[in-house]
């Protein structure tokens, strides 16, 4: 796990499962939290204005609202699992 510093100072932390890298947002980030299976990038993001670039205009992308940080990163690891996580 990495620590990434983002814009305007938040922190988000790097996940790494079956060699596969996402993003997800640190401790002090408030939900709702948007889980990005299929986008411009795979990532759980904050507030649905920071998920749309990676979604708006890819076809068949695939993404969620999860309830927490611990949520959305199962789901992502079973997604990676699966082979349904996909950066195109």
């Amino acid at each position: 796990t990495f620590i990434l510093e983002m814009a305007k100072g938040e922190k988000h932390w790097q996940q790494h499962h079956r060699g596969t890298y996402f993003n997800v947002p640190g401790p002090d980030i408030a939900r709702p939290y948007y889980l990005v299976m299929k986008g411009a990038q795979i990532s759980m993001l904050s507030t649905w204005m920071r998920t749309v670039p990676y979604v708006n205009g890819i076809r068949g992308a695939c993404y969620v609202g999860v309830p927490s940080v611990k949520d959305g990163t199962e789901h992502m690891m079973r997604a990676i699992k699966l082979g349904e996580a996909e950066a195109v």
